[in-house]
């Protein structure tokens, strides 16, 4: 009997190895961790020596909530205070909206630049529209640096739901101006501020993500949202209508161009005008 039971337990170790075997290897090393094997989004690459490739994910690329996920989306008045969130100076202490300077590495043009929506754009192909207060650039490069289009203060930064379009890729980066303005950078990818932190305008942020990549499809993604906390509730409102001058004469340039797609996305007065009540899915927190 105690033979047969050595045995069964020799068979049993041998199987438990082939299938660890098998496995991919995650190692965690101090402040970061790394996952060797495939990662959803990324690029289909190797290492040097021929084996799978090891992507290193940092902890700020999933940067925690001041706030337990689920509150996220609470349908929360936006108006209050809570004393469970976690509150951040206000930088600068003002309930004033700010001049936004937008930035860039290189000159867009219809070079490089696919598609703009000033006012809202169409995506997938036509089968779904953004609303008209995002506003987005799809560029023939990515990984482009995404900079800080005003100072403030990072308050939240949202973790990726679902499958990431792109290794490293984020819902979104949210910094507020002052006491009632806040900026959502979508989508960053790989993001390099931390929550808490104080910026200036033009700081480095992350970088834009690939969408459809190794396709003929494939563009670079930039898109940013603007949100106002007013007395009735919390408002998106296009990014254009705080754009300094000089940046706003680039975006008008851009949308001039015929070459540059600008699918549904018609600039006009009454989409200038418009704006999305998100008072349901702005956390109260953002603006403590």
């Amino acid at each position: 009997m105690q033979g047969k039971t050595t045995q069964s337990g020799f068979w049993l170790f041998l199987a438990l190895s082939l299938v660890l075997m098998g496995c991919e290897q995650t190692t965690l090393t101090g402040s970061s961790f790394s996952i060797t094997g495939s990662v959803p989004g990324a690029h289909p690459s190797t290492s040097p020596s021929g084996g799978p490739a090891t992507k290193k994910l940092e902890l700020n690329e999933i940067s925690p909530s001041p706030r337990p996920s689920s509150d996220y989306h609470s349908g929360g008045s936006g108006n209050g205070q809570n004393s469970s969130c976690k509150s951040y100076p206000f930088v600068p202490d003002t309930v004033d909206s700010p001049a936004l300077v937008f930035k860039w590495d290189y000159p867009v043009n219809s070079a490089n630049l696919k598609a703009i929506g000033v006012f809202g754009i169409m995506e997938n192909g036509g089968g779904f529209e953004e609303v008209a207060t995002e506003t987005e650039l799809h560029l023939t490069k990515s990984h482009d640096p995404v900079y800080a289009l005003a100072e403030g203060m990072v308050v939240y930064i949202q973790p990726i739901s679902g499958i990431a379009s792109d290794a490293g890729e984020t819902e979104g980066v949210f910094v507020r101006y002052g006491r009632n303005f806040l900026i959502k950078y979508v989508h960053v990818r790989n993001p390099v501020v931390q929550l808490g932190q104080q910026l200036k305008t033009g700081d480095l942020i992350g970088s834009t993500i690939v969408v459809s990549p190794n396709t003929p499809s494939e563009y670079g993604f930039y898109e940013v949202e603007t949100r106002i906390k007013e007395s009735e509730g919390v408002y998106a409102y296009p990014m254009y209508n705080f754009l300094d001058a000089s940046s706003k004469s680039l975006f008008d340039s851009w949308w001039a161009d015929a070459k540059i797609t600008r699918d549904a996305s018609a600039k006009n007065p009454f989409k200038a005008k418009d704006k999305e009540d998100l008072t349901e899915q702005s956390d109260p927190c953002l603006f403590q």
